[in-house]
């Protein structure tokens, strides 16, 4: 499976998760190493005209099932990725656009392929940022997602773990 492209992953998630396509969502990298999405303040202000809290973390969300969606893709997997808990902290208001980096620690990647191969399914944490225009931290994520077995056929860990 080849993994989408920035473009492509856009329009994967304007298509599967309305709310992305309301917040008006982009992805400017996607990546075995990252994943970036980038959200206009205009479309998630709240009433103090700063970027509304439940954007942000939504944004968050979203930039880690992107990681890993690429990842999956890259090596050709069939996982269905759903969140089990997130903690987003809140260090300072944003009243410009933002973006949310999503990266995947490299042992706990190898710990995930693991588990998958021996249960079929497994979980991972993934750490998120999220910056202003001026490259300011605004907030960080910890999120814990779980990857199940697909519902489609052929899914499974039938390929070699990078």
């Amino acid at each position: 499976m080849k993994p989408d492209t920035p473009e492509e992953l856009t329009d994967y998630l304007h298509r599967s998760i309305p709310l992305a396509s309301v917040m008006g969502i982009r992805a400017v990298e996607a990546s075995w190493d990252a994943a970036v999405l980038a959200a206009p303040c205009e479309n998630n202000r709240n009433h103090q005209g700063t970027f509304f809290g439940g954007s942000l973390t939504s944004l968050a969300l979203l930039a880690g099932f992107a990681v890993l969606r690429h990842r999956l893709q890259t090596i050709d997997l069939d996982y269905r990725i759903v969140v089990r808990r997130s903690e987003f902290s809140f260090e300072r208001p944003a009243s410009t656009d933002v973006t949310a980096r999503a990266e995947l620690d490299p042992v706990n990647w190898r710990n995930l392929l693991a588990a998958l191969k021996r249960r079929g399914k497994a979980g991972i944490t993934v750490a998120v940022t999220v910056h202003d225009a001026a490259g300011q931290r605004v907030g960080r994520m910890t999120g814990v997602f779980a990857l199940l077995p697909s519902t489609e056929p052929g899914a499974g860990l039938d390929k070699a773990p990078r």
